[in-house]
């Protein structure tokens, strides 16, 4: 993922078929869901795959969720992930993404993330 400034907003750009940023030192315990914004200028003809994982990007699955194939004309999409899994520590974390293969990768920029 690549980090970059648009528009006065930071945004992690997902700009490969997969890639990953890190929430390093924090808990996960009571929070149920990660919610993340995803926004684009054209909205992508694929989907992409999140997964959480605990202690390196490989590493132990927690919990997994999709943005399905967005509608013509759409400029964004919440990627809602309920923390279903079990963290047996306090991080790091690692969220990651993988675009669905065989189809053209657009571009979709992550542009926040809400714990709930």
């Amino acid at each position: 993922m690549q980090a970059l400034t648009y528009g006065g907003m930071d945004l992690l750009l997902m700009n490969a078929e997969k890639g990953w940023f890190e929430l390093p030192d924090m808990s996960l315990n009571g929070v149920k869901a990660l919610s993340l914004k995803a926004a684009w200028q054209s909205a992508p003809g694929l989907s992409f795959d999140f997964e959480i994982h605990e202690m390196k990007p490989d590493g132990k699955v927690l919990v997994k969720a999709t943005l399905p194939i967005q509608a013509a004309g759409s400029q964004g999409a919440l990627v809602k992930i309920p923390i279903t899994g079990k963290a047996t520590g306090d991080g790091p974390f690692y969220v990651t993404y993988k675009a669905e293969e065989g189809k053209e990768l657009s571009t979709v920029a992550l542009a926040s993330a809400v714990f709930e």
